[in-house]
């Protein structure tokens, strides 16, 4: 073999070694146009983001205590020393709503001997009820306050304008990476929809999406499922 032949075959080699390169580059490149590993990863964190810090954002500051009153009432109404540091909602054991006030040293009910359910929340509207015929209690008990995990419906409310007029604002609030896209639609338990926020889908691709529920808190002190599905794309 002389040494044309030899360099011809080494030639022949490389160039072998070059189409099986740009063979196996452009297979894994087809790879993950399709496939997409790292996308689909962005998104699915996303979607994990958004089912802990939406919730977070909309959190209702909201207590509960037990109140049960051991003594006939003489008066349409009572009220109880104790200082609740903010509004409150009172339920009667059978879950009806009942008047109340809540100041800075005493809570007026309007009711009778019998256990109450207080929830304590800013969300709640001040009372104007009048307070004169109240008589004051001296036998009750009260349960530990603890706190209770629902979200407000007057945050929820402002969803839209958040998040249609600071979207990218918002999306830092939410600790949402910049290369995807998010949105929500959150509905009662009735089915109604309270928020639509999703913006204009530019593909079908991709699209990563998921459900929680929760707990909802109005300003009367009723407490509602809410659905909220959330879209990644």
């Amino acid at each position: 073999m002389n040494f044309i032949d030899m360099k011809n075959k080494r030639g022949t080699g490389h160039l072998e070694a070059i189409l099986a390169a740009l063979i196996f580059i452009s297979f894994v490149f087809v790879l993950f146009y399709f496939i997409k590993p790292f996308e689909t990863k962005t998104e699915s964190n996303t979607i994990e983001i958004l089912k802990v810090n939406l919730p977070d954002y909309l959190k209702a500051n909201l207590s509960k205590v037990g109140l049960n009153v051991e003594e006939d009432i003489a008066e349409a109404c009572f009220s109880v020393p104790i200082s609740m540091g903010s509004y409150t909602a009172v339920f009667e054991k059978n879950g009806s709503l009942v008047s109340s006030k809540a100041t800075q040293n005493n809570l007026f009910i309007y009711g009778a001997r019998g256990f109450y359910d207080v929830y304590i929340s800013d969300e709640f509207p001040d009372s104007n009820i009048n307070t004169a015929p109240c008589s004051a209690v001296s036998k009750y008990r009260l349960s530990v306050t603890r706190k209770v995990d629902a979200l407000s419906y007057s945050k929820i409310l402002a969803l839209n304008k958040t998040y249609w007029e600071n979207y990218e604002k918002f999306r830092d609030n939410l600790r949402v990476s910049k290369s995807s896209d998010f949105g929500f639609i959150v509905m009662d338990d009735r089915g109604n929809t309270l928020v639509y926020s999703l913006r204009t889908l530019s593909t079908t691709l991709n699209i990563k999406a998921d459900e929680i529920i929760r707990q909802m808190l109005y300003s009367n002190g009723t407490l509602q499922n809410v659905k909220m599905r959330i879209y990644s794309y």
